[in-house]
C-alpha cells in the first residue's frame, strides 16, 4: 500500500487513520532529511520500550556491530527482527533505512 500511495502524501495521511496505532506509514516532513525520520524512528523505539531500556540499547548495539564489525545486512536485519518480534511495524520501518530498494522488498 505504501508503494502505491508514495507520491500522495494526503492519501497516506488519510490511510493512516485506519491503521492501528504504531502501524502508520512514516512520512518525512516536507523539507526534512532522512536524519529527521531516523530520529522519529528512534523515538518510536524508545517510547515503545520505555520500561525495557535494554531493548533500545540492544538495537543500538546491533547497528554498531553492523557499522564497525562488518556484520552483513542480512544478519543485521534478522537480529533486529528477532529483537522486535511482535512489533512488525518497527521491523517494517527499519527496512526503510536499508540501502537498497531491492533489499527492502526482500525483508518486508
Amino acid at each position: 500500500m505504501e508503494e502505491i500511495l508514495k507520491d500522495h502524501r494526503d492519501l497516506i495521511l488519510g490511510f493512516n487513520k485506519f491503521l492501528p496505532k504504531g502501524y502508520e506509514i512514516l512520512l518525512l516532513d516536507e523539507g526534512e532529511d532522512g536524519f529527521g525520520n531516523a530520529s522519529k524512528y528512534l523515538k518510536k523505539i524508545q517510547d515503545r520500550f520505555e520500561n525495557k531500556d535494554h531493548v533500545y540499547k540492544s538495537f543500538l548495539n546491533i547497528l554498531l556491530k553492523y557499522k564497525n564489525n562488518g556484520v552483513t545486512l542480512y544478519d543485521t536485519y534478522h537480529e533486529v527482527a528477532t529483537l522486535f518480534e511482535g512489533h512488525r511495524d518497527l521491523v517494517r520501518d527499519f527496512t526503510k533505512f536499508l540501502p537498497s530498494v531491492h533489499l527492502r522488498g526482500k525483508y518486508t
